[in-house]
């Protein structure tokens, strides 16, 4: 029976000759295959390619960079131009004035004789019994012809009692002076120099149309001057004993014609200042009305 020891040396022995056995066999090892690494693809835009871009560097290779920009002349100013001036603007021609014929002047007259003479007076009230009468029995729109309704209130108004009849003359009384207050207060409204001219054109147009004239009365026109004889006649009207105006008229005209001349010299004095002094009036009224019209296109 081997000892230990005998037993350890062998199994030494025989390890070290399986050792040096099996690293003499070479074993084929089939190469395993190399591994391809999948890449994903990578987007991109489509861009035009340097040489398409830039030719004469893609040719020459890439053009050099320079230390500095060549600077551009400065270009210079050129002078500002001179305004020309402007030409004159042409003045229009003036419009030719059209000729009027004899009919259309006068057509053209009495228009503006008309808007002068303040036709557009305030209406009065009735002032009389019959027109008052009448406004107070005649109404519109009752289907009935005017012709017909005058006939019947007048055949009515002649069956009125005294009473009524007197009824109604105090009424256009009333409505006399409620006429006259209101008249005054619209002639009022206009400035003295429109009133003057207004009667100076309401005597015209009664002159060229043959009617007698309705003149406006107004306390603010200077009256007209009085005459040597009228002054005469003032100063001795109180002297005059005599029945009736008449008479003392009559005796004031033979005490006239008996004066002597110098005599008569002193009132015809007197009357030659008023006549200054209403003249230089009249005259600036009629200034000042010229004016007044022309401001309104007349």
């Amino acid at each position: 029976m081997l000892s230990i020891f005998s037993r350890a040396a062998g199994g030494r022995a025989l390890s070290a000759a399986t050792v040096s056995t099996a690293s003499k066999i070479i074993v084929p090892v089939a190469a395993s295959a190399p591994r391809v690494r999948r890449l994903a693809p990578i987007a991109r835009s489509f861009t035009a390619s340097a040489w398409i871009r830039f030719p004469a560097a893609a040719a020459g290779g890439k053009p050099k960079k320079t230390t500095a920009a060549a600077k551009k002349p400065a270009a210079k100013k050129k002078p500002a131009a001179k305004k020309k001036k402007a030409a004159p603007k042409k003045k229009p021609a003036a419009k030719k004035k059209k000729v009027l014929t004899p009919e259309e002047k006068q057509k053209k007259e009495l228009s503006q004789l008309r808007k002068m003479a303040l036709p557009k007076a305030p209406k009065g009230k009735p002032a009389n019994t019959w027109t008052v009468f009448l406004a107070d029995n005649v109404s519109s729109g009752s289907g009935v012809a005017l012709t017909d309704k005058v006939k019947d209130v007048s055949a009515q108004f002649k069956n009125l009692s005294d009473y009524d009849k007197t009824r109604l003359a105090e009424r256009a009384q009333e409505n006399v002076e409620a006429n006259k207050q209101a008249l005054k207060q619209w002639i009022e409204s206009y400035p003295v120099e429109a009133i003057y001219m207004a009667n100076l054109a309401r005597r015209r147009l009664a002159r060229k149309l043959e009617k007698r004239p309705s003149l406006l009365h107004d306390d603010r026109l200077p009256k007209p001057a009085p005459t040597a004889y009228s002054l005469f006649i003032k100063s001795r009207h109180d002297q005059v004993n005599a029945g009736t105006p008449t008479d003392a008229f009559r005796q004031l005209a033979q005490q006239w014609k008996s004066l002597s001349e110098s005599e008569k010299q002193q009132f015809k004095d007197a009357a030659s200042t008023d006549v200054q002094k209403a003249s230089q009036a009249t005259e600036d009224l009629r200034t000042k009305g010229k004016a007044y019209w022309a401001a309104k296109g007349l």
